[in-house]
């Protein structure tokens, strides 16, 4: 519908008609195109699109209602305007250039431009222009647009918010992927390179089944069938996956079917490497074992002393005791109380070897093991006991451990292979060690009684002992021994035969590689 104001006004056309008319001979009129013009002009007048006439000189020639409307200005108070004074002055010079390059007679081009309304405020305009310089009829480009700024400001509202959640995909400590409907990879997130070392080429379209380990693909399987059947519904899957390197590590994924979602059209997996986690959740679950242990032992053995003590003294406070008894009640106590110093001692020294090591050095193990033998001379003497140090022990380089903990590793080594020594058999224990790359392996044998295969697995265990527990100590001593080795990085094991002797072995590093120089 017109604009109210503008309904008596002859529109630019019509005016341009006019003049032509008044310029051709009497009699000459332009006949039926009169009509047409006409039609046209009302056409312009009434659309809901923006068209703006402009002169090759830049002077605002025409603006029908719409384009007044969308820039807020009064009727006809775009004529005469320069039209560089709506346009936003960044563009003006692309502006100004895209018209020079097409000054020839119908060109036209098309794109997006802002103009400034009456307020000042941007304007958002799709347009396209053409060139109808030359036609007598119009003189001037002529722009036909449409306003897109709310339109605009919602496009760019939208990919301001994909790119925040790019962004927060993309930086996010979890790993985002996205499977099809054939379980293949079809994106993931920055996080699963750093994370498993592939990059987006290395698993695009492979599928997901490829990084599962064999022993663990029937339960992902499983559970990828349960994803499929329950559209929308996180599934919960945790088990080992394949890393770039070849090493196997834990993860955790959340997986959601949103295969029917049209915006998705995929199965999303949120997940993450829990194998640090599962470390210390095993570690704890050792560690509340050994506590229960340790309550069962502290219950036992150190309450034992104490029973005799009270015994002792209850004896000594109710009766009337000679002076031979009363001495021998004493030592009796002391000897209890002096047995609970030695248990006690024992759980200190367990307690500082489970600590993790900062004070590793390089330590030679020839020196540790000349001053373990030469403080254990008497005793050795006593069990007639013959320690072996072979040429390679001699020889080892240093390694790259606790002193005070490489001590009391061979300590306890050397003692138990004595301590457990079989009756009339003279003890003999070997030192022997071997060395590759960063690594040396030492081994310590024994003629004693050997552990039975069943007990193999327990010898490290804390607070266990094997045979009648006639053997003074917690039971600790073996597992002081694997705390400490593992505390420098090292593994121990045992191998033994009934009746025949073990062999234990411990690794550690060594405070210089040198590689081509292998133990002979």
């Amino acid at each position: 519908m017109n604009d109210p104001e503008r309904k008596e006004e002859k529109s630019y056309l019509e005016k341009r008609l006019e003049e032509l008319e008044k310029r051709l001979s009497p009699g000459k009129g332009l006949g039926p195109m009169h009509s047409w013009i006409t039609i046209l002009s009302r056409f312009l007048e009434n659309s809901v699109d923006i068209f703006l006439i402009f002169s090759a000189q830049g002077r605002v020639l025409y603006a029908n209602p719409a384009c007044e409307k969308a820039l807020g200005f009064p009727p006809g108070s775009l004529e005469n305007r320069d039209i560089s004074s709506l346009v936003e002055p960044t563009q003006l010079g692309e502006f100004t250039d895209k018209l020079a390059r097409h000054g020839h007679p119908l060109a036209s081009f098309r794109g997006e431009i802002t103009l400034r309304d009456r307020k000042g405020e941007p304007r958002t305009i799709e347009y396209s222009i053409l060139n109808l310089c030359h036609e007598p009829l119009v003189e001037g480009f002529v722009l036909n647009g449409r306003d897109i700024t709310e339109k605009a400001l919602m496009e760019e509202a939208l990919r301001r918010s994909e790119r925040y959640y790019r962004s927060l995909i993309a930086q996010a400590g979890n790993m985002i992927s996205v499977l099809d409907g054939d379980l293949r990879y079809r994106w993931g997130s920055l996080a699963g390179r750093r994370i498993t070392g592939y990059t987006p080429a290395d698993i695009y379209g492979r599928s997901f089944f490829d990084f599962i380990p064999e022993e663990a693909r029937e339960t992902a399987e499983r559970k990828l069938r349960e994803v499929l059947e329950k559209p929308g519904t996180p599934v919960h899957l945790e088990g080992p996956f394949i890393h770039k390197d070849g090493t196997v590590h834990q993860h955790e994924a959340i997986i959601t079917n949103l295969l029917d979602d049209p915006d998705v059209q995929g199965i999303i997996i949120n997940s993450r490497d829990i194998t640090e986690r599962k470390k210390m959740e095993e570690e704890l679950r050792k560690r509340n074992r050994e506590l229960d242990l340790f309550a069962q032992t502290v219950a036992h053995d150190l309450k034992t002393p104490l029973s005799v003590v009270d015994g002792y003294i209850q004896l000594l406070l109710k009766e009337r005791c000679e002076p031979g008894e009363a001495s021998q009640y004493l030592r009796n106590c002391y000897h209890a109380v002096k047995r609970m110093e030695e248990l006690i001692d024992s759980l200190l020294e367990y307690a500082r070897m489970g600590a993790p090591e900062t004070g590793v050095e390089p330590v030679s193990p020839a020196g540790i093991a000349e001053e373990v033998i030469r403080e254990r001379e008497i005793l050795l003497a006593e069990r007639k006991a013959n320690i072996l140090v072979s040429p390679r022990w001699r020889r080892c380089p240093k390694v790259s451990v606790s002193p005070f903990k490489f001590r009391q590793v061979l300590a306890n080594l050397l003692d138990n292979a004595v301590k457990y020594s079989l009756p009339g058999r003279k003890p003999v224990v070997e030192l022997d060690t071997e060395w590759e790359g960063g690594e040396a392996t030492f081994h310590i044998r024994d003629n004693g009684r050997g552990i039975p295969p069943e007990d193999l697995d327990k010898v490290f265990l804390p607070f266990w002992r094997r045979g009648t527990h006639t053997e003074a100590g917690l039971g600790i001593g073996l597992s002081t021994v694997k705390h400490a080795v593992e505390s420098w990085g090292g593994r121990i094991w045992v191998d033994s035969t009934p009746g025949s002797g073990s062999t234990f072995h411990f690794t550690a590093p060594l405070a210089k590689w040198v590689k081509s120089t292998p133990s002979p």
